[in-house]
C-alpha cells in the first residue's frame, strides 16, 4: 500500500504518527526498515521532496516480494491445499490474513517472498558490491532487471501450479474448495 503524510525528523530519529504506521503493520516496539526514495518528476510539485519508504519487511526481501490474493470456497482444507503448494515451491509467507467475503467464500491475502530468488539475488548483489563505482550503476540496473524478470517468471509459474495442483490436492482430500479468484502483484 502506498500511503503518505509528513514526518518530523528530530535529533533522536524520525517521528512518524502511529496512525501512519498501523496500515503497514508497524506497531510500538516492532522493527521496520526504511530507505529514502528520490523525488519523482511526475509528482508535479514545484520543489519535489524525498520520500521515506517504511516497511516491516526486511530489505533483502524487497526485490523478490509479491502480494498473493486468493478467493476460495470457505471450508476446511482450502488453505491447507494452497499452503502445501507454497511450501513445496519454497515461498515464504511473511504476512497473511483471511476474511470471509460471503456465505461460501473467503479472501486470503498474503505478502510472500520467493526464497530461491532471494538467495540468488543476494549472491548477485554481493558480486555487484565488488565492482568499481562507474560499473556499479550499470551493473545494478542489469541485476535489478534480471531479478524482476526472474520474479515475474516465478510468480507466473506459481499461479499455474496453484490452479493445477490445488484442484488435484482438493480431489485427493475430498475438499471441494475451488479457487474463485487468483491475483498476484509484485511489490517493487
Amino acid at each position: 500500500m502506498m500511503y503518505g503524510d509528513e514526518v518530523t525528523i528530530t535529533d533522536r530519529g524520525i517521528a512518524v504518527p502511529l496512525k501512519e504506521l498501523q496500515p503497514i503493520d508497524v506497531f510500538p516496539d516492532s522493527t521496520c526498515w526504511g530507505t529514502w526514495l528520490p523525488p519523482t518528476e511526475s509528482s508535479g510539485a514545484k520543489d519535489p521532496v524525498e520520500h521515506l519508504f517504511l516497511s516491516p519487511v526486511p530489505p533483502e526481501s524487497w526485490p523478490v516480494a509479491f502480494r498473493l490474493r486468493l478467493r476460495v470456497w470457505d471450508q476446511p482444507g482450502a488453505l491447507h491445499a494452497i499452503s502445501t503448494i507454497l511450501r513445496r515451491e519454497h515461498v515464504n509467507v511473511l504476512f497473511a490474513q483471511a476474511t470471509r467475503s460471503s456465505r461460501r467464500s473467503a479472501f486470503w491475502y498474503a505478502l510472500c517472498e520467493a526464497t530461491p530468488l532471494r538467495i540468488w539475488a543476494n549472491e548477485l548483489l554481493v558480486e555487484l558490491a565488488g565492482k568499481d563505482k562507474q560499473d556499479h550503476v550499470t551493473a545494478r540496473k542489469q541485476v535489478t532487471r534480471a531479478i524482476g524478470l526472474a520474479l515475474t517468471a516465478f510468480v507466473e509459474r506459481l499461479c499455474w501450479l496453484i490452479r493445477v495442483f490445488h484442484a488435484e490436492l482438493c480431489d485427493r482430500s475430498g475438499v471441494t474448495a475451488k479457487i474463485k479468484m487468483l491475483d498476484v502483484e509484485r511489490i517493487m
